[in-house]
């Protein structure tokens, strides 16, 4: 499998994800969906908030030397867009917390929502 990006050695290939590149890059996520911290670590991860926040803690979700950076919303609360997501599954992958097939499985997800809201093709 081999998705060749960019920011990272990873390589993954598999046919419904977007070749060469992170599938959010250069998308505008301005109008795209936010996630909150529970929800990401639910939904795209299968874990607990408290999981993702440790993460974050020890650094695991920093890629290329650069940490993942929610935006806020207005009352404060950490939301992340697809883009962002992705690039924590790529940060998690590098430092072996996610098996290749845990990445897969993030990334189709993440496709799959970037297609229902026109963001990627």
């Amino acid at each position: 499998m081999a998705l060749e990006h960019e920011i990272t050695a990873i390589s993954v290939t598999v046919p419904d994800i977007p070749q060469g590149r992170l599938m959010f890059e250069g998308v505008d996520m301005a109008n795209g969906p936010t996630f909150s911290t529970s929800t990401v670590s639910k939904v795209f991860f299968a874990r607990t908030g408290y999981w993702l926040r440790w993460r974050e803690r020890i650094g695991s979700t920093v890629l290329d030397g650069v940490p993942v950076q929610p935006g806020r919303s207005a009352s404060h609360i950490r939301q992340f867009t697809l883009a962002d997501i992705e690039r924590i599954a790529y940060a998690l992958r590098e430092d072996d917390v996610l098996t290749l097939e845990q990445l897969v499985k993030t990334l189709r997800a993440l496709a799959a929502v970037g297609r229902i809201h026109d963001l990627i093709i």
